[in-house]
């Protein structure tokens, strides 16, 4: 996990993993709810090692927004995508992203 991007947005390679695992999962194991949850972020400059840069020095909020699926009948949950804001995200943004990933 730590050659992913972790930049804000879709994450496409999480995407693809998630679509190759679910090929192999029966029609019920693949049944999943859409969970969101909105959190503090700290803030901090972090060396990247894998990118040979400095982070953190740019103020892309406050706040993040996940997205994460999560199995009903299987033990299963990945997050796939985040966003990043300077407050909470308003609800009619919110209904937006949710439409979005349906």
């Amino acid at each position: 996990m730590s050659n992913l991007n972790s930049r804000p947005g879709f994450c496409s390679t999480i995407l693809d993993a998630l679509k190759i695992r679910m090929s192999s999962m029966t029609k019920l194991d693949k049944e999943c709810t859409l969970i969101f949850d909105e959190m503090t972020i700290k803030e901090a400059v972090v060396y990247n090692i894998r990118d040979d840069e400095i982070m953190g020095f740019e103020d892309y909020g406050k706040r993040g927004l996940v997205f994460l699926a999560r199995g009903l009948t299987s033990n299963w949950k990945q997050s796939f995508v985040f966003f990043l804001s300077r407050g909470t995200v308003k609800d009619t943004l919110l209904k937006t992203f949710y439409y979005l990933l349906l």
